[in-house]
């Protein structure tokens, strides 16, 4: 049985914030499976997801043509996902957005959302 997945859900680790930070997130199919690209849209939730890492959920809403009551939840990634060490990094040196990301991680750039 395959799944169709309809819905990527992506969890911010929220500590003790009231408000709720959003993401902008895309999915597309890849050679080995669904690639995932997301951005925190404020500069709080850029600060929680560099120190709280990110949970990703897949929600399947239908299988075989028919919707699931109640939806199937898998949490995919059992830790949160953690920005890399600065030392991971220099593999990127070609790739002038991974350095733009790097700076602002690393340096002292304030993104702009």
């Amino acid at each position: 049985m395959k799944t169709k997945l309809f819905f990527i859900l992506f969890l911010l680790l929220v500590t003790s914030s009231q408000a709720q930070p959003h993401l902008a997130a895309l999915s597309k199919p890849g050679k080995a499976g669904i690639e995932l690209r997301w951005s925190p849209m404020s500069y709080e939730a850029w600060q929680l997801g560099l120190t709280g890492g990110y949970m990703i959920e897949r929600v399947a809403v239908l299988r075989n043509g028919k919707v699931l009551e109640p939806v199937e939840r898998k949490i995919l990634t059992p830790n949160p996902i953690k920005v890399a060490d600065k030392s991971e990094w220099a593999k990127y040196e070609n790739d002038n957005y991974a350095m733009v990301a790097g700076e602002c991680i690393f340096g002292e750039c304030k993104p702009t959302v």
